[in-house]
């Protein structure tokens, strides 16, 4: 017996094998039925004789794809809850669809639609779908529904394998190139969070009533600028034979998110898949019921090509970029301002770097266009009154968001009745009793200076009014800005900048800034070198980052040679020895022989520098001889008061502070040196 069972195995092998060696071709044996058997279709690589398994099927994929789905005729939704979200979010009304779908029942049923924050029946404004109900089909555009046609004519209704095409334009919806429904008046999404979903949900989870027991044979989705996003053919992934929606841009495969599965068509072929966006493939050859491979792109690399040949290699992220996370699609772009370093590949956004010029530091802060205030929020200056202020002057360029009723400050100072209270009412601009009529959304340069005996409001380089008065100052009043106020409300505004003078010194220069270690938004003083955030309630609002302007001045008294600092840096400012200052606008400002004493001329102020030499310059000598210098003009002579002459040639002295980051009072731009 023992004999006997060896030799029936040995013929029993010998049989198969002899069976299988008869399959050529992109065949393969099948024991049950004793026949070679056709590979499916588009696995037809491996021709070798022998094969005993479809698993032994082949197909070869080029370089960028990796195999491994099967393309169907269509694929049915079955269930109410069997769709797909095509992760496509619509930023306004220009994007565009088109599918082709067989619709076979009569009853009410989601076909295509998008899916906001609201169901069904409460209908967001930015809402539209596609669906059938009774004997008609309507299509519904911003939650009005609109009678298309009886479909019956069409040969559309309960029937199960006629298949039409539908398209979603600005315009209206186009069955089978028909306009069915017109829209007149379209509007724009309004910055709408929406997906788009092909099958439907079910409410209240979703937008649908219900789902459409359709035939779905492609889904096509163009964003706003026309440029095709979504490209969807029916397919299975025959790793686990789930079956939903391939997408040829992407290269991602959307099986059903519901409670149901799609029911797949006819296989139409095997076919190779896009490696996708943030990964890359050799070329290679996938069995049959296999994915294949394709690898995930390192950080410092991406890849978006996702065409089917391309995408063999990952791109390292070049010029001001990088990327943290792998199987990116594309590389981070480094905070405006920080593109010094261009090296290839960086990881981390703490590689990216900003070169500050001498006479700058920091390169914690992002210089911003604005910082709005909605009306509680306001800035302590640190500014004390004294006894002996005798005049303040701020400068103010704004904006008004909205134009209050009610006052809302501007300007305030803590001492009762102190004349720099600057405020709004009824549209109006007030100081203490003046008024000029403003405009919302209207750029406004606001001057105010008061002195003790009288007060001064400019709009737009204008006088508007001078109001004689005596009053005295006294000493220990705060002022407060940049939404004005503690008490009585402050102003729902834009803020450009701001300038305050004391006894006609700056002693705050604001600028609007984000704090990039924490996103703290509030105004950045380059006098002190100091950054004020909000004393109020609630936060400022950031305006749009201002390229090239994260370095900030040294501030009077201190310098700083250029220097490169990476992201999350703080950079070095060096302080002037005792008894000595710098100005500190800029470039000039780069090393100790900047600083210097200071000139007093009249009531202007000239900033001589000790050990550093212009030519021309007037030389002062000081009584342990110490050298300092004032720079001299030949040609302009409106810069100082102090003029001297020399061999014939008339001279005039000025300072760093004519020059070096200045910002003109109407505009705000810097003035050149």
């Amino acid at each position: 017996m023992k004999k006997f069972s060896i030799t029936f195995l040995l013929l029993f092998t010998v049989g198969a094998a002899h069976a299988a060696n008869n399959c050529t071709g992109a065949t393969y044996y099948d024991a049950d039925t004793d026949a070679c058997i056709a590979c499916p279709a588009g696995y037809d690589y491996n021709t070798e004789p022998g094969k005993d398994d479809i698993t032994d099927c082949q197909i070869h994929c080029d370089g960028g794809t990796y195999g491994g789905y099967t393309e169907l005729q269509y694929i049915q939704t079955t269930s109410t809850l069997t769709y797909i979200d095509t992760e496509i979010v619509p930023t306004n009304y220009n994007w565009s669809a088109e599918f082709k779908v067989a619709w076979p029942q009569a009853n009410a049923s989601g076909l295509f639609g998008l899916s906001g924050t609201n169901v069904l029946r409460n209908r967001p404004p930015s809402y539209r779908f596609v669906y059938g109900l009774g004997t008609k089909t309507y299509t519904t555009v911003w939650g009005d529904a609109i009678a298309v046609s009886d479909w019956n004519t069409l040969g559309i209704k309960n029937k199960a394998n006629v298949f039409h095409t539908f398209k979603l334009t600005k315009n209206g919806i186009y069955v089978n190139d028909v306009l069915k429904s017109e829209i007149a008046n379209p509007v724009d999404w309004n910055g709408n969070s929406l997906s788009l979903y092909i099958g439907a949900l079910n409410s209240p989870s979703g937008v649908f009533s219900g789902a459409a027991d359709a035939k779905w044979e492609y889904a096509k989705i163009w964003n706003n600028d026309g440029v095709l996003v979504f490209d969807g053919i029916p397919a299975r992934r025959d790793s686990d034979d789930a079956v939903g929606m391939y997408d040829r841009i992407t290269g991602k495969f959307f099986p059903s998110e519901g409670d149901g599965t799609f029911t797949a068509g006819p296989v139409v072929q095997g076919f190779c898949a896009s490696a996708g966006a943030g990964y890359w493939a050799a070329a290679q050859t996938v069995n049959y019921g296999s994915v294949g491979l394709r690898t995930a792109c390192p950080v410092g690399t991406y890849s978006n090509v996702i065409n089917a040949t391309s995408a063999t290699t990952c791109t390292a992220c070049a010029n001001a970029t990088y990327n943290d996370t792998p199987a990116a699609s594309a590389c981070k772009a480094c905070p405006t301002g920080y593109d010094y370093n261009t090296t290839t590949g960086k990881t981390s956004a703490s590689q990216c770097q900003i070169q500050c010029p001498a006479g700058t530091w920091n390169g914690e802060y992002t210089q911003l266009e604005y910082i709005e205030s909605s009306g509680t929020q306001y800035i302590d200056t640190g500014i004390v009154l004294t006894s002996d202020t005798n005049e303040i002057k701020v400068l103010t360029n704004l904006s008004f968001v909205s134009l209050a009723v009610n006052k809302t400050h501007l300007l305030y100072v803590s001492y009762p009745n102190y004349g720099v209270r600057v405020f709004l009412q009824n549209g109006e601009v007030y100081n203490q009793g003046i008024k000029q009529l403003i405009f919302a959304n209207t750029d406004y340069l606001v001057e105010t200076t008061t002195t003790e005996t009288q007060r001064k409001l400019a709009i737009n380089g204008e006088q508007e009014h001078i109001q004689e008065f005596a009053k005295s100052i006294s000493d220990g009043a705060s002022l407060y800005s940049i939404g004005g106020s503690t008490t009585g409300g402050s102003v729902s505004a834009k803020w450009k900048y701001q300038k305050i003078y004391k006894n006609g010194v700056l002693v705050r220069d604001f600028i609007p800034v984000r704090r990039n270690v924490d996103n703290v938004i509030g105004m950045y003083d380059t006098v002190t070198g100091t950054f004020f955030t909000n004393s109020g309630t609630g936060t400022f609002t950031a305006g749009p980052d201002v390229a090239q302007g994260l370095c900030m001045n040294v501030g009077m008294g201190y310098y700083a040679p250029a220097s490169v600092m990476n992201l999350g840096s703080v950079g070095i400012r060096n302080a002037c020895p005792v008894g000595t200052t710098t100005v500190g606008y800029g470039h000039g400002a780069d090393s100790a022989n900047d600083c210097g004493r200071t000139l007093h001329v009249g009531d202007g102020v000239l900033y001589m520098r000790k050990n550093k030499e212009t030519s021309p310059a007037l030389h002062i000598q000081m009584e342990n001889g110490d050298m300092f210098y004032v720079n001299l003009s030949p040609t302009n002579h409106n810069m100082s008061k102090l003029h001297l002459w020399h061999n014939g040639t008339k001279y005039t002295a000025y300072d760093d502070s004519l020059f070096y980051n200045e910002r003109d009072f109407m505009t705000g731009a810097s003035i050149a040196q």
